[in-house]
């Protein structure tokens, strides 16, 4: 290919008709088929959806029992559909006005979450003006830190639990709005804190 050639893009390419806009005055027929295509459209959205449900994990299954006993279920790897718990959680909606503080107060509890920070080894230690003790001081304080040191605690997602239960919501968006009715977007969309989600619907567990 010479180097001087060049695309020319101002011709349309041959075969194929511009796409023509869509006519806003449409007659009866249209309109309808235009719906009818439109609903079809939704109904496979919905049909492939896997973004419907929601699960709520815990730690062991002796939280499991606390939820069951506060909030009437929360049995062990099962799945619930969103209309037969509704009128369980019911008393649990925030008002609308307090609705809007997302995430307020959230954290881990059970046994999950961070490694505790450790401890300095030498503030016990008992300080004078020798030099050398002081430093045999520090050097046990020290030796007896290492000695009965431990390892941190595993970092652990709370959601990732061998014990859970699952909500199953009609469609998407009714999981959506369940989320933000009750104040829960900010723990997740899919896999949840249990705790997190007990604390936020009212209480400890």
């Amino acid at each position: 290919m010479s180097g001087d050639f060049r695309f020319d893009f101002s011709k349309k390419p041959k075969g194929k008709k511009a796409v023509k806009p869509v006519p806003e005055n449409l007659d009866e027929n249209a309109k309808e088929y235009r719906e009818r295509a439109r609903a079809e459209r939704k109904r496979f959205v919905d049909a492939t959806d896997t973004e419907f449900w929601l699960c709520l994990c815990f730690p062991s299954p002796v939280e499991m029992a606390r939820w069951r006993e506060r909030f009437g279920f929360g049995e062990n790897h099962r799945i619930y559909a969103y209309r037969d718990i509704e009128k369980l959680l019911a008393p649990y909606r925030p008002a609308k006005s307090s609705a809007v503080a997302f995430g307020a107060g959230v954290g881990f509890g059970g046994g999950l979450g961070f490694a505790e920070k450790t401890p300095d080894p030498l503030a016990d230690v008992k300080y004078s003006d020798d030099l050398e003790k002081d430093c045999l001081a520090e050097f046990a304080a020290l030796h007896r830190a290492l000695v009965e040191a431990r390892s941190p605690r595993k970092l652990v997602e709370p959601t990732d639990s061998e014990h859970w239960f699952a909500i199953a919501f009609p469609l998407r968006d009714d999981k959506d709005s369940f989320l933000a009715e009750y104040g829960l977007r900010k723990l997740g969309d899919k896999y949840l804190d249990g705790m997190a989600v007990a604390r936020k619907l009212g209480g400890e567990l």
